[in-house]
């Protein structure tokens, strides 16, 4: 049965997982942004202390912001893989 959800979209109830896989994306790509911000921000303060961009990809920090948004990348494409696998019916 599909109702309306408080976000506004059409939510189906007969699939529990389905729901619970999106809520896992949601959240994951919530921490993707967060780390994004975060990265971008640094690299616009290094650069306006005049650091050449070279010299930002090998700044420690900004190299593990990015080692963990490119982690973040490869969670959301695992559980968009699921989620996909879900809808089309295909058991996993």
């Amino acid at each position: 049965m599909a109702t309306i959800c408080e976000m506004g979209g059409v939510c189906d109830h007969s699939d529990g997982g389905e729901m619970e896989l999106k809520r896992e994306i949601d959240t994951t790509r919530g921490e993707w942004r967060k780390v994004r911000d975060v990265r971008l921000a640094l690299k616009e303060k290094l650069l306006s202390l005049g650091v050449a961009k070279s010299e930002i990809r090998r700044d420690k920090k900004y190299r593990e912001l990015k080692k963990e948004q490119e982690r973040l990348t490869g969670i959301l494409k695992r559980l968009e893989k699921r989620l996909n696998r879900a809808r089309s019916g295909k058991v996993e």
